[in-house]
């Protein structure tokens, strides 16, 4: 049963949900598996890899699979990062483009 190892609701019930009753079950399952569960994100998955891992349940091939979803999702959010960075240095200087205008409209006037 999964209440051997220590899970919060969410995580649980998402589980359950999904028909994973078992810590048998929770180790059968590819990361890629559980990325598919409705209900479970990555922090449900580093909270399952944590409880796997503290009950000495976790398999191997899970920890390998997990650390390279994690470097993905890393890598993602760096991309975010700096796409969101560029648009806000856009921003800026359309922010300063309408100063500029601001100012020229002010000295004709």
């Amino acid at each position: 049963m999964l209440e051997a190892i220590a899970l919060s609701p969410r995580t649980d019930g998402a589980l359950i949900r999904n028909g994973i009753n078992s810590i048998e079950d929770l180790r059968n399952l590819s990361l890629d598996d559980l990325k598919m569960i409705p209900g479970i994100g990555i922090s449900s998955i580093s909270e399952i890899s944590r409880a796997l891992r503290s009950s000495n349940e976790e398999p191997a091939s899970y920890t390998a699979d997990r650390l390279r979803f994690l470097e993905a999702s890393i890598r993602w959010h760096r991309l975010k990062a700096d796409a969101l960075e560029a648009e806000l240095e856009m921003l800026r200087i359309e922010a300063g483009s309408v100063r500029g205008a601001k100012r020229q409209l002010a000295r004709r006037a």
